[in-house]
């Protein structure tokens, strides 16, 4: 999904499997909500430049190069999201300028500067039909990610199923 000048809201999506990048965002703002991102052969999202998507409750998993990519003063702000398993970085700023706001996520490696991050295995099954409209990856029993969230006015009332989220303590990424 390429995403140029523009800020469309992505919403409830399944995005795998894609020869460069799975959500490339060249100046834009776009909204980022319950989307399952895995397997792309290089991002599983590209910032450059001056770009600042708004990611929440997503889980952005098994990209071949990093789970998202930040570069030439791109601020996105990511919440509530999974980022692991990702080849060679979970989140990658490419230059001093851009400067990500990481909140109650799960990020392999972790990541310094951002609020309750979780650096445990989230357990994710894999991308399966779970019910609902889109393929996506469940959290196993026992995750870290389960009920770990943050309540805001912005987190979203389901997940990617249609499942209704916890108004208190959501699950991290797009499954609940």
């Amino acid at each position: 999904i390429y995403n140029g000048y523009s800020s469309p809201a992505i919403v409830n999506c399944t995005i795998s499997a894609n020869g460069r990048c799975a959500i490339p965002n060249i100046s834009s703002a776009p909204t980022i909500i319950n989307c399952t991102i895995t397997g792309n052969r290089y991002y599983g999202i590209i910032n450059e430049p001056y770009s600042s998507p708004t990611i929440i409750n997503c889980t952005i998993t098994g990209n071949e190069y990093s789970g998202i990519g930040n570069n030439s003063a791109s601020s996105p702000i990511i919440t509530n999201c999974i980022i692991w398993k990702n080849a060679a970085y979970s989140i990658y700023n490419l230059d001093a300028e851009s400067r990500p706001t990481v909140n109650s996520c799960v990020v392999q490696g972790g990541y310094a500067g951002g609020t309750n991050i979780i650096t445990s295995d989230p357990l994710l099954g894999k991308l399966s039909d779970c019910g609902g409209y889109v393929k996506t990856i469940p959290v196993l029993d026992k995750s870290p990610a389960i009920g770990a969230g943050v309540a805001t006015a912005a987190t979203p009332e389901t997940d990617a199923r249609g499942v209704v989220r916890s108004a208190t303590a959501p699950t991290i990424g797009a499954y609940e």
